[in-house]
């Protein structure tokens, strides 16, 4: 499957239910002065990642398993 999220401890979530998280699809919202502090605070206190932050540290969260059916 591939998720739709900013955060890459829904990875760690789903492998432990043994579900194979193929790839990830960015939720993107525009950043705004009413939204900047609160997007902010999921980046550094939560993990999220944004915008050209999504490549790299993801790379560490995802571990494709494939299931071969019987």
């Amino acid at each position: 499957m591939q998720l739709m999220t900013n955060n890459p401890a829904k990875f760690l979530g789903l492998k432990g239910y043994g579900l194979a998280v193929l790839g990830r699809i960015p939720v993107l919202t525009p950043i705004t002065a009413e939204n900047q502090r609160y997007l902010e605070t999921k980046r550094t206190k939560m993990g999220h990642v944004y915008g050209s932050d999504t490549q790299a540290p993801l790379a560490a969260f995802i571990e494709p398993t494939i299931y071969e059916e019987d």
